[in-house]
């Protein structure tokens, strides 16, 4: 009945812009839809901005009257979406939100470090500019825990440090801009029609990665690493791609970046080896792998140099230890994480009171690792809560302001993407299996695993993790959002 109605209403506004009164009017509305489009997405960003802009005045209803007038048109003038379209609206979600940075009380080139960890990667791009050493301060002990990736790239892009990271967060907007253009190449791929305009504009609308954009840290280069590597096995690009260097490029910059991030890539590596069965690309695939694992020894040996024994990161029990042992601590003593971390109730665990509190010693974090299986079994209820609770979190989009000097989004936003797109994204997956496509399978399996693997061994920082999975929920929903209007206009055609 509802496609029906649609398919009647397009029909008669069809008949009436063809009218000679209507038809130069409406032909310049189309041809103007670039500027309709910047308008509409310039004012659904602002109304986002209800702590910065007194905008209060204006509910959610005239937002999302906004956002139902831009679909409706988009509908009606029946103008597919182009490439410079897709790019143009994505561009100015980007740098629309980078301009009203600067509307802030106080902007300044230190917003961009806003986050706790973008003083470390700061400090370590630092020493590799003064003195090639990959360490907080130069003269001191190598630094193990993150790999040299992204303190590499922002000692280039700032001079380690010494400049301002403006260039940086400009290219961390453009890879956003990409990674959801990928999202719309995929839709593209599977059925091109012009509504898959409308998850990115929900993407353009939904802020937690734009956030993460405007700052130090290196999640976003992660995402960008595993959507390309997604794209790249579909099967349209594997046979295009399969001698290129740019696999080995991908593996080993994830490698060298985060292991999440690692994981995904090599995970779509496998699929397109699975997919292309071909002797040169099974020798070249060989050959890359090899090159990868001299990275990983290469890498593992640093601390041979130092400590004596191989081991690829040293203070991985330490890095558990912060997203499990302390959160789960925080839910037993309803504490925050960081109070804690102050009192040191985490060290206290080992039992030893020879260890300072918060030491990242190798044999300290050692002590972790072994303490670990009898704490997660005597702390169950406890372990079990922190990980429903980042489980919520990580679907619920929230946290947006945790960075408030690169401002923060809470208006009407918040209630549009958790309803709408949390729907349609279940009938998304819904449909997808009925697709009975082994591409969409093995996609899925892939970022299931990516879900349980940072569930389970980072489960901190929801907002942060979640940005990871945007691309393919937005993908998800995007083929819902065709099967509707596809439906829509199957039953208007033949009624």
């Amino acid at each position: 009945m509802l496609s029906k109605y649609f398919g009647k209403v397009k029909y008669e506004f069809s008949k009436f812009i063809d009218s000679r009164s209507w038809s130069l009017l409406w032909r310049r509305v189309s041809i103007n839809m670039t500027y309709l489009r910047v308008l509409f997405i310039l004012s659904l960003i602002t109304f986002n901005y209800n702590s910065l802009l007194d905008i209060s005045v204006l509910n959610w209803k005239f937002f999302l009257f906004l956002l139902s007038a831009w679909i409706l048109i988009e509908y009606l003038i029946d103008k597919p979406f182009r490439k410079k379209d897709i790019l143009t609206v994505l561009g100015i979600a980007g740098f629309y939100r980078l301009t009203l940075l600067y509307f802030n009380s106080h902007p300044t080139s230190e917003s961009f470090y806003a986050a706790p960890d973008s003083g470390i990667y700061r400090r370590l791009a630092k020493s590799l500019y003064d003195c090639f050493e990959y360490s907080m301060y130069c003269g001191e002990p190598p630094y193990f825990k993150r790999p040299p990736a992204y303190s590499a790239i922002l000692s280039i892009f700032t001079f380690g440090g010494n400049l301002a990271p403006l260039l940086l967060i400009i290219l961390q907007t453009l890879l956003i801009i990409s990674i959801f253009y990928i999202v719309w190449v995929q839709l593209e791929i599977n059925y091109s029609n012009k509504y898959n305009f409308i998850p990115i504009i929900f993407a353009c609308i939904a802020p937690v990665t734009w956030v993460f954009a405007r700052i130090v840290l290196s999640d976003i280069w992660g995402v960008f690493f595993v959507t390309l590597a997604w794209y790249l096995s579909s099967k349209e690009q594997v046979k295009k791609y399969r001698n290129s260097p740019i696999w080995l490029i991908l593996l080993i910059l994830s490698l060298l970046l985060q292991l999440q991030y690692f994981s995904g890539v090599l995970l779509f590596y496998f699929k397109s080896i699975v997919k292309e069965n071909n002797k040169e690309f099974r020798l070249k695939t060989i050959l890359n792998i090899l090159l990868v694992l001299l990275v990983v020894f290469l890498w593992g040996n640093r601390a041979t140099n130092y400590y004596g024994a191989w081991d690829f990161n040293p203070y991985i029990g330490c890095y558990i230890e912060k997203n499990i042992i302390e959160a789960s601590e925080a839910k037993k003593y309803g504490m925050s994480i960081h109070e804690i971390r102050d009192i040191g109730k985490t060290y206290l665990l080992l039992e030893d009171d020879s260890i300072a509190n918060q030491s990242i010693e190798p044999e300290v974090c050692e002590s972790f690792l072994r303490i670990l299986p009898k704490y997660l079994i005597d702390n169950m209820s406890y372990v079990s809560d922190h990980y429903t609770e980042f489980i919520r979190n990580i679907f619920l989009d929230i946290n947006t302001c945790q960075y408030k000097k690169i401002n923060c989004e809470s208006g009407y936003w918040l209630w549009l993407n958790t309803i709408s797109t949390t729907i349609l994204f279940m009938a998304g997956l819904v449909i997808m299996v009925f697709k009975k496509s082994f591409d969409y399978y093995f996609d899925f399996l892939i970022y299931l695993f990516l879900f349980l693997f940072i569930t389970i061994f980072v489960g901190v920082d929801a907002p942060r993790m979640r940005i990871l999975f945007e691309p393919y929920f937005f993908f998800i929903f995007g083929l819902a959002i065709q099967k509707v209007f596809f439906t829509m206009e199957k039953i208007s055609n033949r009624e």
